[in-house]
């Protein structure tokens, strides 16, 4: 049976503290380390001097919160009462160490150090960025950091517009020539061709200035958070232990396979010097060939070269004592 069970690591600095989160769970937005997430950039289109302009704004936002899966369900809660819609949210671990040690019966505990992160892309009616911003404030325990950006499309509006009106009229113009007045197939299927044609581009740039619109009017914020360093527990079993075990329990019936194996070495090694059989019948050949035929002739010639130098000496010692 596993016992499982996280903990939080104590931080030199408790971020709880750095929040200063009142009664109300709203964070105290004068703390310098938890600055107010609203930009500017969010509402700049309001401006009289830039009531021409059609920004797409984007929003980056990375920050600490106390408990990733509670923020996570507070956020797309909030979403969705502001009038926009999640396009993406996940959860997911960032394992940092994992540290294994036996306790006994076979179990080992596994303690794996990691942090929770979360991360949310939502797209936000442009009016209403400002307001969900503060309700994330809420959640922010330690902002990391935070990025707007403003991108002005009205010109892209306004060449697709136009893009889309240039190829109505080229239909307008196109339809007022009757292709039924001539009897030529290929200017019939230029005609045609040529419609068709003008309708794609016409439904093409009309769904760009949709789509541009619709990044316009939904502001996308992406939405990148974290809680403390945890630590998880959990039992399971030693695989090592248990293969001790079963070595141990399994010695005698290991030990008659292990003769049995080597007698099976042995016979193996029996075949094997059997199947030499040619190359010992060829030392043998030619062994006697050596001994028989090529040792006599070698030695003959040394042998009646040593006769005649032992003979020599004995006839010199004779005729010497002839002499005397």
């Amino acid at each position: 049976m596993s016992h499982q069970s996280a903990s939080s690591d104590v931080a030199s600095v408790d971020m709880a503290d750095v929040a200063s989160m009142d009664a109300s769970g709203k964070s105290d937005n004068s703390n310098p380390d938890n600055p107010t997430l609203d930009s500017q950039a969010t509402a700049q289109g309001e401006q009289t001097h830039l009531a021409n302009k059609a920004f797409i704004i984007k929003a980056d936002v990375n920050f600490a919160v106390k408990d990733v899966v509670a923020t996570k369900d507070q956020l797309e809660s909030l979403t969705l009462q502001t009038g926009g819609y999640i396009q993406t949210s996940k959860i997911y671990n960032n394992t940092t160490d994992t540290h294994r040690y036996p306790i006994g019966g076979e179990q080992l505990k596994v303690l794996t150090h990691f942090v929770r992160h979360g991360m949310m892309t939502v797209r936000i009616p442009k009016a209403n960025v400002g307001e969900f911003l503060k309700g994330v404030q809420g959640q922010v325990v330690f902002l990391d950091g935070q990025e707007f950006n403003a991108t002005d499309v009205a010109l892209d509006l306004q060449r697709n517009a136009l893009h889309a009106q240039i190829e109505a009229e080229r239909q307008a113009k196109l339809g007022e020539l009757d292709a039924t007045k001539t009897d030529d197939l290929a200017d019939k299927s230029t005609h045609v061709g040529e419609m068709t044609n003008s309708k794609y581009r016409q439904t093409l740039a009309e769904l760009d200035r949709k789509a541009l619109a619709e990044q316009v009017a939904f502001s996308t914020i992406t939405l990148a958070f974290y809680q403390n360093p945890q630590i998880f527990e959990s039992v399971m079993p030693d695989t090592k232990a248990y293969i001790a075990k079963d070595e141990r329990a399994n010695f005698g019936h290991r030990f008659v396979q292990s003769i049995g194996t080597g007698w099976l070495y042995f016979l193996e090694f029996i075949l094997w010097l059997a199947s030499l059989w040619a190359f010992a019948l060829g030392l043998i050949v030619a062994a006697l060939f050596y001994k028989k035929v090529f040792k006599p002739f070698y030695n003959r010639p040394f042998r009646k070269k040593t006769t005649s130098e032992t003979v020599k000496p004995k006839e010199i010692g004779n005729k010497e004592s002839a002499s005397k």
